[in-house]
């Protein structure tokens, strides 16, 4: 079976890297929540795992180099060079019960759910999960014991020692930016995706250099959005206080739209922002904002006043948010104007009047106008992450590589360096890659999951983390 010889890393390239189309065309009399129903079933779910899910990956990857015999091997199946170092004695039992102290739960057929799950290995892995047929998978921690000893030891020993450093960011919680989400049947539209990439970069660049992580996996998570697993040694020790602090840091915006704008986008009160804040304004959300968010093609926030009403209720001074919504009425009944137009009016207004202020040595009232404009772009635009997720160690999260049931798509793995360009619509399902299977496409299927060695070489970095820190 060739997926035992494939890295996670490797599976990622064909969907996000190469836009691969695997979906099954549907008829066009046919409704995307029908196709979407059809594309998860039992028996393709039951194809999948028996072909392709890539057990000896996933336990490379979350073993870390620690196996059951003592012996490190990479994720291409081969036993890795030995270290020029001493090595621990191959009976040291914390490493050789790694991946068995590691937590699984699924989710069975009418929502059965069983957590506690242990595995001795990959082998043993793929045996529970052929002979149960998860419909979905979680991970959680590693424990000080295994699972199945959890109820034997005393109270008390029984915690979790380590687990990866997880954010979860869902497309729901952006719901009530313009049009997001109006078309139940079209989620993943361009600028909705521009939005989780907009997430992405900066919570990529801020884990990077902020933290100096350096080994972040980026999962599609099947319907309505995105996770990020980071694996890094001091990443995956942190304790619950530590994973708080670096959860609360990056929630910048709390939305609410029952809160003022100062209450759902914690940027301070004065200028210039934290450095952090500034470049990711810069670099990464006021260009989404004007081609996605601001834009009549994007999500169209002042398009009609339902929707720019929303942003200028937070406007700090009555008669320019009067001023402004006659203007932009006026507009609209005489087809004037764009949304991007009536962004940059806005711009102009709240500059000219925020300069007016300094003039006068009114700096608190300028500086308010100021960071007003600053705060709508991040209420729009800025990552909103579930930071319950990413507290505590104990919390559990989709596995990469399952499928999600309500859509039959496969959680596959991008790259963050290229998030633009990967395709939501265009992941393959268990349904598309069994029809491909079964019309003897195979071959084709292993070249489109051939990686570039620069991603083979990562991943197994990534994996080797471990027994680099024992040398």
């Amino acid at each position: 079976m060739f997926v035992s010889n494939t890295s996670i890393m490797e599976i990622e390239k064909p969907v996000g890297l190469d836009n691969t189309k695997m979906m099954t065309e549907a008829s066009s009399s046919t409704t995307k929540k029908k196709v979407a129903m059809n594309e998860f079933s039992l028996d393709y779910l039951r194809v999948y795992y028996q072909k392709l899910f890539p057990y000896e990956a996933m336990f490379d990857w979350l073993s870390y180099g620690q196996h059951p015999d003592g012996d490190s091997t990479g994720l291409d199946g081969a036993k890795m060079k030995k270290k020029r170092r001493k090595k621990k004695k191959s009976g040291d039992k914390k490493a050789r019960t790694f991946f068995l102290r590691r937590e699984f739960s699924f989710t069975l057929a009418n929502d059965v759910y069983t957590r506690y799950l242990s595995f001795k290995d990959a082998a043993d892995f793929r045996k529970n999960v052929l002979n149960r047929q998860p419909h979905k998978i979680d991970i959680g921690p590693v424990y000080s014991f295994p699972c199945v000893d959890r109820e034997k030891v005393k109270k008390g020993a029984f915690v979790p020692e380590e687990r990866e450093l997880v954010f979860d960011i869902d497309l729901t919680d952006y719901e009530g930016i313009g049009r997001m989400l109006e078309d139940s049947q079209d989620i993943w539209n361009h600028s909705a995706w521009a939005l989780m990439a907009c997430a992405c970069r900066v919570i990529d660049y801020s884990l990077r250099e902020d933290f100096g992580f350096k080994h972040l996996l980026w999962v599609f998570s099947g319907r309505r959005g995105i996770h990020c697993w980071v694996c890094d040694p001091a990443a995956r020790a942190l304790t619950d206080e530590a994973r708080s602090a670096i959860a609360e840091y990056l929630a910048v915006v709390h939305a609410n739209q029952k809160q003022t704008l100062k209450e759902q986008v914690r940027t301070g009160n004065m200028l210039p922002l934290h450095p952090l804040l500034t470049k990711v304004y810069s670099d990464f959300l006021v260009p989404v904002f004007e081609k996605s968010v601001a834009s009549d093609s994007g999500l169209a926030i002042f398009s009609e006043p339902r929707h720019w009403e929303t942003v200028l209720k937070h406007l700090p001074n009555k008669e320019m948010r009067e001023a402004l919504h006659s203007e932009w009425q006026r507009q609209i009944e005489t087809g004037e104007g764009s949304g991007l137009d009536r962004w940059n009016q806005l711009l102009l207004s709240v500059n000219k009047a925020a300069d007016s202020f300094m003039k006068k040595r009114q700096v608190r009232e300028a500086t308010e106008l100021k960071l007003f404009l600053k705060r709508t772009v991040f209420l729009n635009t800025y990552a909103r992450i579930d930071i319950g997720v990413s507290k505590h160690r104990n919390h559990l999260l989709k596995s990469p590589f399952v499928a999600h049931p309500k859509t039959g798509k496969i959680c596959v793995i991008f790259d963050p360096k290229k998030v633009e360009d990967f395709d939501p619509n265009g992941v393959p399902t268990v349904r598309s890659v069994a029809n491909e299977l079964d019309h003897g496409s195979r071959e084709i299927m292993r070249r489109r999951m051939k990686p570039t060695w620069e991603m083979k070489t990562r991943t197994l970095r990534m994996v080797d983390l471990r027994a680099n820190e024992r040398r």
